[in-house]
């Protein structure tokens, strides 16, 4: 009969055969949590979480919440027209400027897809740097900046 680590071996290589009994199946199962601890540690580290252990994998907030990369333009006043780029921005529900939540209603604000969106600048909004995000059915983006010019 073969040692211990050769039968570890043969048994994750062959899973129908399992010539060891006792000591060697608990480290079988110790290496077998390890390998699961393994995969779970990479799923943390892509984002995703799992709800019911290996089986259930499900996404978290990285994998789908909206992602603005750049504004266009970086400035400018009340009535401005400015366009988002991003991830994920087609079925945001808001655009938040500042303390003003923008509804996303193509009159207001508009979304062009999954990589574009838009709005004009509202009145009544402070003047100088305002955060800039968008929330959607899978979250709420990291703020940008747009300043907007005072009067």
């Amino acid at each position: 009969m073969p040692d211990h680590e050769d039968a570890t071996m043969l048994a994750l290589l062959h899973p129908r055969r399992r010539p060891f009994r006792g000591a060697a199946l608990a480290e079988y199962a110790i290496l077998l949590g390890a390998i699961g601890a393994i995969a779970l540690a990479g799923l943390t580290a892509l984002g995703l979480s799992t709800s019911a252990g290996l089986g259930g994998v499900s996404s978290g907030f990285a994998a789908g919440a909206p992602v603005i990369t750049s504004i266009s333009p970086p400035s400018g006043p009340v009535g401005t027209d400015v366009i988002l780029t991003g991830t994920n921005l087609k079925d945001i529900s808001e655009i938040h400027m500042g303390a003003m939540a923008i509804p996303v209603d193509g009159t207001h604000a508009w979304s062009d897809g999954p990589a574009r969106a838009g709005f004009y600048v509202p009145i009544g909004v402070v003047a100088g740097p305002q955060p800039v995000t968008v929330t959607g059915p899978r979250g709420t983006s990291p703020a940008q900046s747009f300043t907007v010019a005072g009067a």
